[in-house]
C-alpha cells in the first residue's frame, strides 16, 4: 500500500524525472555476477590485433627528449596537489620541447616495458581497464614549442614522439568550437584526450565505455600535477563542441572521438 504524500526521493530530489539517458546509460552498464568474461585468448588475439596507438608513418616525425633531459620540477607531489587550481587566464608563451614531453610522458607515457611478462603491451603511467589504453593525445601547438614547426601533432609513447599531421597555427579553428574561446587563445599547447573505445568494449561491452572516461581522468589529473610542478597553468575544457573538434583532429567522432581538452600555457598574472 502506497503512503499518502510525496516520497522520500521526492522530497530529496524534487519532481522525478524520466527519460534521462546517463540514468539509462548507467543501469545498462552495471555488472552483475551472471557477467560472461571473455577467455583470456581471446582478449590476446584482441589487443594484438588492435594497435597500442595510432600509426602515423607518413607524417613527419620529431623525437621527444627522454627522462634524463626533463626540467626538474619546482613543487612535491603534496605541494602540487595542494597548489592545482585553474587559472583565471593563461598567457602564450615560448616553451621548451623538453618541457612538453615531460608533461606528455607523465600523462600516458611508458614507464615499464611488457618483456618478461605475459601481458602482450608495456605499461603507461596510469591505471587502465584491463590494461587495454583506449586513448591517444593529441597536440596543436601555436609555434611557441622549441623544436616544433606549428600545427596539429599526435604523440606515440612507443616511440616516443610527435608525428605532425596538420601544419599551421590552428588556434582560430579550434576557438570557435569552444563555448570559451578565450581559453585556448591564451594557451601555448592545447592537448585533446582521444578515445578509440573498441579497444575497451571488446572486453568489458558498455562498462568499457565507463572504464575509458575514468582512464581520461587519470591521464587529466597526471597533467594537472605535472604542469603545476612546472609552474605551468591548465584549463581542463568539457565545454566544446564535439564534432566540431573531432572534425578538425581527422576522426570520426563515433568510433574514435574526442572525450577530454586541455589548455597548457603560463598563468595570467
Amino acid at each position: 500500500m502506497k503512503a499518502d504524500g510525496p516520497s522520500w526521493d521526492d522530497l530529496v530530489w524534487g519532481e522525478a524525472e524520466t527519460d534521462l539517458l546517463w540514468e539509462t546509460f548507467h543501469e545498462n552498464s552495471k555488472s552483475s555476477g551472471y557477467d560472461d568474461a571473455l577467455p583470456n585468448q581471446v582478449v590476446v588475439d584482441w589487443m594484438t590485433r588492435l594497435k597500442n596507438a595510432l600509426v602515423y608513418d607518413s607524417a613527419d616525425a620529431v623525437p621527444l627528449p627522454g627522462p634524463e633531459r626533463f626540467p626538474p620540477f619546482t613543487r612535491g607531489l603534496g605541494e602540487a596537489i595542494a597548489r592545482r587550481h585553474t587559472p583565471r587566464g593563461l598567457v602564450p608563451t615560448p616553451m621548451p620541447l623538453e618541457t612538453l614531453a615531460s608533461l606528455l610522458h607523465h600523462a600516458y607515457g611508458i614507464n615499464r616495458w611488457n618483456e618478461g611478462t605475459h601481458f602482450p603491451r608495456p605499461f603507461r603511467n596510469v591505471p587502465s581497464g584491463g590494461g587495454l589504453f583506449p586513448l591517444e593525445l593529441y597536440v596543436h601547438d601555436r609555434g611557441l614549442v622549441d623544436g616544433l614547426q606549428p600545427g596539429l601533432h599526435h604523440y606515440d609513447p612507443e616511440t616516443n614522439c610527435l608525428r605532425r599531421i596538420m601544419d599551421g597555427d590552428m588556434t582560430e579553428a579550434f576557438a570557435p568550437c569552444l563555448y570559451q574561446p578565450e581559453i585556448i587563445r591564451g594557451a601555448t599547447v592545447a592537448i585533446f584526450q582521444t578515445a578509440l573505445f573498441r579497444r575497451s568494449t571488446f572486453k568489458y561491452r558498455d562498462r568499457g565505455y565507463r572504464f575509458t572516461l575514468i582512464e581520461a581522468g587519470h591521464v587529466a589529473q597526471n597533467l594537472n600535477l605535472v604542469a603545476t610542478a612546472l609552474e605551468l597553468g591548465v584549463w581542463n575544457i568539457g565545454g566544446f563542441q564535439d564534432r566540431r573538434i573531432d572534425r578538425l583532429l581527422g576522426i570520426d567522432g563515433v568510433n574514435h572521438a574526442t572525450v577530454y581538452m586541455h589548455a597548457i600555457g603560463r598563468e595570467a598574472v
